[in-house]
């Protein structure tokens, strides 16, 4: 081993192996919400493919479908049979568990049914596993701007459709170039 702590050895020169750096943790930026209003973009496209009949967690000042249920209505409450669900549940474990599943047994009980979601990728979450991964997932490209919030979302968000004649399959939806009259919808 020459001074400088490399080796040669076959025409390579091998280095010393160098002090690991100290663990640097990486911190998720935390959102002061859990609650985030849908672009209308994003909503226009699917409402146009899916037709909803019903926005099971509305805000009433958000409301996507002229028939909705509050949180004080309990869309986790009410019966989806046969509707055509829209939902952008509150993003917090507990409902996003809840209403994922909700909407994944309705389709199973009710094929005439359709429950449509946008929600955070988690895909490190039981929920994730337990209903996700039995609906197609359409995953967006970049980060969304979502309604009444200044900037893009702290964390990736995709669709998941569960339908029964929707093929359990996972694609990507480019997001349009917008306009700040989207942002303001």
């Amino acid at each position: 081993m020459s001074n400088d702590g490399q080796a040669p050895q076959g025409g390579f020169t091998w280095h010393a192996v160098a002090a690991p750096r100290p663990y640097r943790r990486a911190t998720m930026p935390q959102s002061k919400t859990d609650v985030w209003e849908t672009p209308g973009w994003l909503f226009r496209r699917l409402d146009d493919e899916f037709h909803f009949t019903v926005d099971v967690a509305a805000l009433p000042e958000n409301a996507k479908c002229s028939r909705f249920y509050t949180a004080a209505d309990n869309g986790l409450a009410q019966d989806w049979r046969g509707e055509r669900v829209w939902c952008n549940p509150p993003y917090d474990h507990r409902n996003l568990t809840a209403f994922v599943g909700k909407g994944y047994r309705a389709v199973r009980n009710d094929p005439e049914t359709v429950a449509v979601f946008v929600v955070p990728v988690k895909s490190d979450q039981a929920w994730w596993h337990d209903f996700a991964l039995h609906a197609e997932i359409r995953y967006i490209r970049g980060r969304v701007a979502f309604g009444g919030v200044a900037s893009t979302a702290p964390m990736p968000v995709c669709v998941l459709v569960f339908a029964e004649d929707y093929p359990r399959d996972m694609i990507s939806l480019p997001q349009p170039q917008t306009s700040i009259l989207d942002r303001v919808e």
